[in-house]
C-alpha cells in the first residue's frame, strides 16, 4: 500500500494515479490488487437512505420553495461586459464575521476587501456554504451541487465525473481555464475533479515551489498570488481562472507571533490573507490588461469561531464572504438581486455575468442577478439536512428512527425533506 503514495499529510485517494483525460487510461492505472482492497476497505460510506430513495417523505410542489424560474436579470444588462474575465479566489475557511462590512463583530480581518469592494464592486451579507470542509465548497461553486448529508460527492468519482463543471462551461465558450492550488492537488481527488471538469491549465505546489515560502499545507498565499499575476498577463483573453488560497487554514504558520491562542492565530491568518489579496488587487487595477476583469472572491466554508453563534451547525458557522469587484462592475452598475443564496448558486450566476447563459444541468444553482431567486440556502452535515432563509434557519435530522420519533413533521420539515429526497435520489441516480 506504501507504493500508492507512502506516508504523509495528505490522505491516499483513488484518483491519485490519475494522469489522463481519459477515463479508459485512468482505470487502468489502478492495479487490481488495489482496487480490490479499495472496494473492500475503503469505499465511500453513507447512512441508511432508503427512506428518501424511495420519497416515503417527497412532495414535488414542496421543491418548488428552493428552485427557482430563470426569470429575469435586474439590472440593465446591456452595459455588462461581453466574454469578461473571470478571477474567482476562493478562500480557505474563512467566516463572513471578520468582516466588518459583512456584520462582522469579532475581528476587522478583511478590511481590505471591505475598502475594494466599497469602491469598485458589490457584496452580500448572506452568502452561505453547503458544508463544512473544501471539497465540499469546489463542488458546490464548480458544480452548482448542494451537497448532502455524509462526506462530499468528491470522494466518490464515479459520481462527481457526471456532475456538470463551470471549467468545462467555460472551455467550450472558447475560454481558457485554469485552477491553482499551494497545496497538494491530490488531497480529496480535487486533481482528477478539476481535470474531469474541463480544466485546461493546473498547478498546485509541485509546480509552484520555486522561489515561494512554504508553510505546513504548501506555498503561502501571497506568493501563490503573486505568480498568478505574472502567468495571468501572459494568458490569451477571455479566460476564467481560480486559486484557492491555504494559509487561513492550521496550524497558522503563516503567523509568527508565539504564546497566542489558536483563534488569535486564525484572526491574524485571515488579515495576512486580506494583504495578499490586496496586494494582487492593486497589480491588476494598475494594469489595464484586467479592465475587463471580474474578480470573485468568496470562502469554501465557514469557520467556528468559538462562540455560541459560529458553532458548528449555526446560521453563523456557514455564513461566508462574498465579493464581486472589477472596473467592469462599477461601470454596469450590477446589483445582487438575491438577499439569502449559497455558494452552490455561484454556477449560474458566473454563466449569468459572462453570458446570461443557464445552465439546466446545475438545477439546484439559481442566479443570484435574476429576480426569480427564492433567497434562501441549503446546508448539510452528517445526517442533518437544514434550510436557511433571510428570517430563519431550520435544520431536520435524515436518520430513519429519529424521524419517526418527530411526527408528526411541520411544514418546514416537509419541505426540507421533500428537498432532501430529491437531492439524494440524484445523487444516486
Amino acid at each position: 500500500m506504501l507504493s500508492r503514495g507512502g506516508l504523509g499529510k495528505i490522505p491516499l485517494s483513488i484518483t491519485e494515479p490519475y494522469k489522463s483525460k481519459s477515463e479508459e487510461i485512468n482505470a487502468l492505472s489502478v492495479n487490481a490488487f488495489w482496487n480490490i482492497n479499495y472496494l473492500l476497505l475503503n469505499t465511500p460510506k453513507h447512512p441508511d437512505v432508503d427512506h428518501l430513495i424511495n420519497h416515503e417523505f417527497y412532495n414535488p410542489q414542496l421543491v418548488k420553495v428552493y428552485k427557482a424560474g430563470e426569470g429575469d436579470i435586474t439590472t440593465n444588462n446591456s452595459h455588462w461586459k461581453t466574454r469578461p474575465n473571470i478571477i474567482l479566489i476562493i478562500m480557505e475557511g474563512v467566516s463572513a464575521q471578520t468582516s466588518k462590512l459583512l456584520g462582522g463583530t469579532h475581528f476587522n480581518g478583511l478590511s481590505h476587501l471591505d475598502s475594494w469592494v466599497k469602491e469598485w464592486g458589490v457584496y452580500s451579507q448572506n452568502c452561505y456554504a453547503t458544508g463544512d470542509r473544501t471539497d465540499k465548497g469546489l463542488a458546490s461553486i464548480f458544480s452548482g451541487w448542494p451537497g448532502h448529508p455524509w462526506q462530499g460527492i468528491l470522494h466518490d468519482p464515479d459520481r462527481f465525473k457526471k456532475l456538470p463543471h463551470l471549467m468545462g462551461e467555460f472551455a467550450q465558450m472558447g475560454y481558457q481555464t485554469g485552477f491553482q492550488y499551494g497545496g497538494d492537488m491530490n488531497f480529496a481527488n480535487i486533481r482528477a475533479y478539476m481535470i474531469g471538469g474541463g480544466t485546461q491549465n493546473l498547478k498546485d505546489k509541485n509546480q509552484l515551489k520555486d522561489d515561494v515560502q512554504m508553510g505546513n499545507w504548501g506555498v503561502h498565499d501571497s506568493d501563490l498570488l503573486n505568480k498568478a499575476y505574472s502567468e495571468l498577463k501572459q494568458i490569451p483573453k477571455p479566460y476564467f481562472y481560480s486559486f484557492l488560497t491555504l494559509s487561513s487554514h492550521e496550524p497558522y504558520d503563516i503567523v509568527k507571533t508565539k504564546r497566542i491562542s489558536e483563534i488569535e492565530k486564525y484572526y491574524q491568518s485571515v488579515a495576512y490573507v486580506d494583504r495578499s489579496i490586496d496586494a494582487f488587487l492593486r497589480k491588476c487595477f494598475n494594469d489595464d490588461r484586467f479592465d475587463d476583469t471580474y474578480f470573485v472572491i468568496v470562502s469554501d466554508h465557514g469557520k467556528n469561531l468559538e462562540t455560541p453563534e459560529t458553532h458548528f451547525g449555526q446560521r453563523e458557522f456557514f455564513r461566508i464572504p462574498f465579493y464581486l469587484i472589477g472596473k467592469p462592475v462599477k461601470e454596469s452598475r450590477i446589483r445582487i438581486n438575491a438577499t439569502c443564496f449559497s455558494q452552490a448558486d455561484l454556477y449560474n450566476s458566473l454563466l449569468d455575468l459572462c453570458c446570461l447563459k443557464h445552465d439546466k444541468k446545475a438545477k439546484y444553482s439559481r442566479s443570484i442577478f435574476r429576480d426569480s431567486h427564492p433567497n434562501n440556502a441549503v446546508f448539510h452535515m452528517h445526517e442533518v439536512v437544514g434550510l436557511i432563509s433571510n428570517e430563519n434557519i431550520d435544520w431536520i435530522t435524515t436518520n430513519r428512527a429519529l424521524l419517526k420519533g418527530e411526527e408528526p413533521l411541520s411544514s418546514i420539515d416537509s419541505v426540507i425533506l421533500s428537498l432532501e429526497s430529491e437531492i439524494i435520489s440524484d445523487y444516486f441516480d
